[in-house]
């Protein structure tokens, strides 16, 4: 995927922010929409996501099999399950977006001890990464210990090991917190075009900054980024703890930034990645935090649960663009705006309003035209509940032949 691709920011044409109080944490999610150009939606999403990595509380001095369960209550968050070993490395993963019904395991094979003598044994570490939602969970293992090193120190002896249980925590439940399962992760292109994701930490939620720890070489942590849908997965970046220099223009350094981009192009068949109007998540994951940020994955990790705000930034292509609905006492006022080809339509386009009931399938209302900018609105009164969308003749040159915005819910006044 590109790594470098120059995000437009010409032609804002409006921009509405939301704060989401989220239920589980003890923070808001910030998050605003906008068109950066006609027809491109941009979606900047500051939030934070959380890890947790657990030293081993005794040293592995024997071959054999390091095995640990993860048990989770909430069966639509998605934690991961990681081990690692002395040097950081990961020996072991359920795989990505893995999760059967709160519960993950892990396994290692021990055939070889790093350390001298054998009988101090290596270090090795657990890790939970929030990939998504929030959830109590507890870790259940063992692994395996010379019975008495002074007896026998041979690590692979037959019959001088015992296996140590391992969990955490002791009593009780822990409990960890990773981005949200719905809102503001969902999105929807509804055009032929290129969906892009970047990502930047750490971030202060607070004031809405990127800190400059990574400009300054600091390595404080190792952040994942990924989209999918139903279907399949589109951007898996496994990211990396030192992201490269992103350069927007050649003449302005105050517009560089640290940290991932990918992209990916939407299409109307089955010949390219992705469908426009399929709805799609993106999941920011926090692999790994390092205790010294200086070292970074030179040093150790951090123990403990490690909790790093981020910026997020979505692109996807729009076209036809149901911007907001204002709901009034007898009526609702619905905004939008018309693109093709980077430029808004000019004045008279004509924009049909179509709505589908629980009993009726999608029909036409209104017609409305578009204003001298491409703008459109319309005032609509609905008896029973009604899903409403807006459709346009689209230009079918390397693109949609009809283009659609995307559907909001309308209850009955």
């Amino acid at each position: 995927m590109g790594k470098a691709s120059r995000l437009a920011t010409a032609g804002v044409v409006a921009l509405s922010l939301i704060v989401l109080a989220v239920a589980a944490p003890a923070w808001a999610t910030t998050v605003s929409d906008r068109q950066v150009t006609p027809g491109v939606h941009e979606r900047t999403i500051w939030d934070q996501t959380q890890v947790t990595i657990r030293k081993l509380p005794t040293t592995v001095n024997h071959y054999g099999t390091i095995h640990v369960e993860l048990y989770f209550k909430n069966y639509a968050a998605d934690l991961d399950l990681y081990v690692l070993n002395q040097d950081g490395d990961v020996v072991s993963d359920t795989g990505y977006l893995g999760s059967w019904l709160g519960w993950e395991a892990a396994d290692v094979k021990v055939t070889d001890i790093a350390a001298s003598p054998t009988t101090v044994g290596d270090t090795y570490y657990v890790v939970v990464v929030a990939f998504k939602g929030a959830s109590e969970y507890f870790l259940w293992g063992y692994y395996p210990r010379l019975l008495d090193p002074e007896w026998s120190s041979d690590p692979a002896g037959a019959q001088n090991y015992y296996l140590e249980i391992y969990n955490y925590p002791l009593d009780g439940w822990a409990k960890i917190t990773g981005p949200s399962l719905g809102t503001p992760y969902g999105f929807k292109p509804t055009s032929i075009g290129t969906v892009g994701t970047r990502l930047e930490w750490p971030a202060d939620l607070a004031s809405l900054t990127v800190k400059p720890d990574l400009s300054q070489g600091l390595m404080p942590a190792w952040f994942q980024q990924f989209v999918y849908s139903a279907r399949k997965d589109y951007v898996v970046d496994e990211g990396t703890w030192a992201p490269p220099l992103h350069e927007e223009d050649p003449l302005d350094s105050g517009d560089d930034w640290y940290g991932l981009y990918d992209e990916f192009d939407t299409g109307e068949l089955w010949d390219t990645v992705g469908w426009p109007q399929e709805l799609m998540r993106y999941a920011p994951s926090l692999y790994m935090a390092y205790a010294d940020p200086v070292l970074g994955p030179d040093g150790a990790p951090k123990t403990g649960r490690t909790t790093m705000g981020f910026k997020a930034t979505l692109t996807w292509p729009e076209n036809l663009w149901l911007r907001k609905v204002v709901k009034y006492s007898s009526y609702y006022k619905i905004y939008g705006a018309y693109s093709l080809d980077g430029a808004r339509v000019p004045g008279g386009t004509k924009i049909y309003i179509e709505r589908k009931t629980a009993t009726r399938d999608w029909a036409v209302v209104k017609t409305v035209y578009t204003n001298d900018l491409g703008g459109w609105n319309v005032t609509l009164s609905p008896g029973v509940k009604w899903w409403v969308r807006a459709r346009a003749a689209g230009n079918g040159a390397g693109g949609l032949v009809t283009e659609y915005s995307v559907s909001k819910v309308l209850y009955p006044l």
